[in-house]
């Protein structure tokens, strides 16, 4: 049996998996994100110690979530390559793209040393998730970790999984949907951060998507999306950035 056979065959016996996790990821993960961090921010006020307890309880989440479809992907035969893990294609849409990224993640570290008021322009901008930033310096050690697995999990699953699976589900849906629909899921997913969280969230998902789907490779998304997240340890609110050591 050849390895496009297997393909076929393993995904019409076990497609139950991906529905499964799709549906984790669509519903589970903003309802149960959205009531956990709602007690989260109850919890922290009497035991700051709470915060490394819902950070390691993250990381936790995200990579089973992503080992599901790692063992999806081993399990079928499917060439990784295929799920973004090979070279990139460049073209003028994908260095657009890229840039853009890049841009995000410069920008703001630019303008916050040189811009007056800027700084408290992203303060105002943290304060919806303010509670789930670090504080302590073990705290903003851990928020590399949190970075990376960001970066790769939630990369692997909205990207890697969420190209591979939407055109089995809905055979001709084209390229712009696919980007739109894994964009939303992946706002959605954020929802805990109330709807400008849900929006920007979107919009950055989109940048991702138009990365992924121009160059095909997923690894430049988790490569952006860790840098993004870690960045956030430089924009700090004042009273958190103070004693910043790594």
């Amino acid at each position: 049996m050849s390895a496009t056979q297997l393909e076929i065959e393993y995904e019409g016996s076990n497609m139950i998996v991906l529905h499964l996790l799709i549906l984790y990821l669509a519903v589970g993960v903003p309802v149960w994100g959205y009531y956990s961090y709602k007690k989260f921010k109850i919890d922290i006020l009497s035991h700051p110690g709470k915060r490394m307890t819902y950070y390691r309880r993250t990381v936790i989440e995200l990579w089973t979530m992503a080992a599901v479809f790692a063992g999806y992907v081993y399990g079928s035969g499917i060439s990784w390559s295929k799920l973004g893990f090979g070279g990139a294609d460049w073209g003028w849409l994908s260095i657009l793209f890229f840039a853009e990224l890049v841009i995000f993640i410069v920008a703001p570290l630019i303008m916050v040393a040189f811009v007056r008021g800027y700084r408290e322009t992203m303060d105002r901008q943290f304060q919806s998730i303010g509670d789930f930033l670090p504080g302590t310096t073990r705290e903003k050690r851990f928020w590399i970790v949190i970075s990376l697995t960001a970066g790769v999990c939630e990369e692997l699953l909205f990207r890697s999984f969420l190209f591979y699976y939407l055109p089995l589900l809905l055979p001709g849906l084209s390229g712009v949907w696919v980007i739109v629909i894994s964009s939303l899921i992946f706002g959605l997913g954020h929802c805990y951060q109330g709807i400008k969280g849900i929006l920007s969230t979107a919009v950055l998902g989109g940048l991702f998507g138009c990365l992924y789907y121009f160059t095909g490779s997923v690894m430049l998304c988790m490569l952006l999306h860790f840098l993004i997240d870690a960045r956030i340890l430089a924009l700090l609110p004042r009273d958190k950035s103070v004693g910043l050591t790594l």
